[in-house]
């Protein structure tokens, strides 16, 4: 098992905490069934205004395996 943080992945306003572990998945390049624990470490709201607002977050990741990792 390894312990991973990422840091700055983003979702909409309106869209709900689901898809965190699927875009981890994706940017670990991994299967979302070796993620065995995602916990939320830091949820920013960005609102500035060049662009429409939408959360920030920090996630602490537990992995089973990690392949295609970099």
């Amino acid at each position: 098992m390894k312990i991973i943080r990422l840091n700055g992945i983003k979702l909409d306003l309106n869209e709900t905490e689901k898809p965190l572990a699927v875009k981890a998945a994706a940017i670990l390049g991994i299967a979302t069934d070796d993620i065995i624990a995602l916990d939320i470490m830091k949820k920013a709201l960005d609102a500035r205004h060049h662009k429409p607002p939408h959360f920030v977050y920090a996630l602490r990741i537990e992995v089973f395996r990690l392949i295609g990792y970099r």
